[in-house]
C-alpha cells in the first residue's frame, strides 16, 4: 500500500490537466493517474498508509 501512496506525489504533475477535451487524446500522465485511481485513489492510499504508520508507532511502544 505504500508504494501505491508514493505514486501519487512523484507524478502529480505530469499533463493531469490534458484530459481529452473535444478531439484530443488524454495525456499519458492522465490515463495512468486515472488507472491508479485518481484523486480518490490517492486520498485512500494516504488514509490507509496513515493508519498503517499509527499501528506501526504504536507496536513499537
Amino acid at each position: 500500500m505504500r508504494h501505491v501512496s508514493q505514486y501519487f506525489p512523484r507524478h502529480a504533475g505530469d499533463n493531469l490537466d490534458e484530459t481529452g477535451q473535444g478531439n484530443e487524446k488524454p495525456s499519458r500522465g492522465y490515463i495512468a493517474w486515472m488507472l491508479w485511481g485518481g484523486d480518490e485513489g490517492r486520498e485512500w492510499s494516504e488514509g490507509v498508509v496513515k493508519k498503517l504508520d499509527e499501528r506501526d508507532e504504536k507496536d513499537s511502544d
